[in-house]
């Protein structure tokens, strides 16, 4: 009889978001720890967000063309990714739920709330004064409506209204916890970096629009605090410093990772596995695979895949 503890356990809650199957880089790794804390990969997150500036962008949501984290001219991405690792630096695990453990940087179910604004996840998009961003970013017909009030100069007072419409809160904060819209994420935090950047009043500086690089300058924080935003500062400028190495050695890590799980399935009738057994484990391995977002909803063989396991799942 096939006994399952003979094999290397596939351990699939450690989500893999890749390739959305748009052309586009591939998505930063989410790893799960034993506390149920999601973490997204520093490292995938410094070249995904490289890969959008210097590939995807074309403009940000009022249609500005500066390229986001950067100022003057220089990009500025070690800093923006300390900024974040202090943003998102959370002990709250993927059911919402405050774990007695120490904070982790990049927790992607990280929330902070604070009077009457909430921020959320890795880039903590604050439904407050980013709230015409978040909605243009989560529905083209409202980019559309809410880019003419900008040009009016009501997009503000125009984007409460629609939040106040059935249903569109609910759908607001699903948007912004899903960490597979990275790139409609993106496309808000750019937006709000623009703004700062260019805005006197604002402080013309793109990174103020977070609040732990103004507490970091302005010395608000504890030592402890600070010590930890340089750290992960220091993290983030090596990073850039040996981008091609890193990224050869993340990737090839990622491949080696997916040829032993291919090898792991293939080898199960070896080891004494029925057919049914093998296609079953097959299809949860494709079922955790979608709902993780590894498999991209168009993936039609896919699909085909799933119906034939059907078949012989008991």
């Amino acid at each position: 009889m096939f006994d399952i503890n003979n094999m290397k356990s596939i351990n699939y809650n450690n989500a893999k978001i890749e390739g959305g199957g748009d052309g586009s880089y591939e998505l930063p790794e989410i790893t799960i720890d034993e506390n149920g804390i999601e973490t997204m990969n520093n490292k995938d997150l410094y070249f995904y967000i490289n890969d959008y500036i210097e590939n995807q962008y074309e403009s940000d949501l009022l249609k500005k063309k500066e390229i986001p984290f950067t100022s003057n001219g220089k990009k500025r991405l070690d800093e923006y990714l300390a900024i974040l690792a202090m943003e998102s630096f959370s002990n709250i695990n993927k059911d919402g739920v405050v774990v007695d453990t120490s904070n982790k940087p990049y927790n992607v179910n990280a929330v902070l709330t604070e009077g009457k604004n909430d921020s959320y996840s890795i880039f903590q998009l604050d439904t407050g004064p980013a709230l015409p961003y978040i909605l243009m970013a989560m529905d083209p017909k409202y980019h559309d409506k809410l880019y003419q009030s900008y040009i009016d100069g009501t997009h503000g007072q125009d984007a409460i209204k629609i939040l106040q419409e059935d249903g569109v809160e609910e759908k607001m904060y699903a948007f912004l916890k899903d960490p597979k819209n990275i790139k409609a994420h993106l496309d808000i935090a750019a937006t709000l970096w623009n703004e700062h950047e260019r805005s006197e009043n604002l402080g013309e500086d793109g990174a103020r629009a977070w609040n732990a690089y103004k507490d970091y300058n302005n010395k608000t924080k504890s030592n402890e605090w600070n010590t930890s935003y340089e750290n992960y500062l220091k993290q983030n400028t090596d990073i850039g410093y040996n981008y091609y190495i890193n990224e050869l050695q993340r990737t090839t890590q990622r491949r080696r990772e997916d040829l032993d799980d291919l090898k792991q399935f293939i080898n199960m009738p070896k080891l004494g596995a029925t057919i049914e057994e093998a296609v079953s484990n097959l299809v949860e391995i494709l079922e955790e695979a979608s709902r993780s977002g590894q498999i991209p909803k168009k993936a039609a063989p896919t699909d085909n895949l799933k119906e034939l396991g059907k078949m012989f799942k008991k």
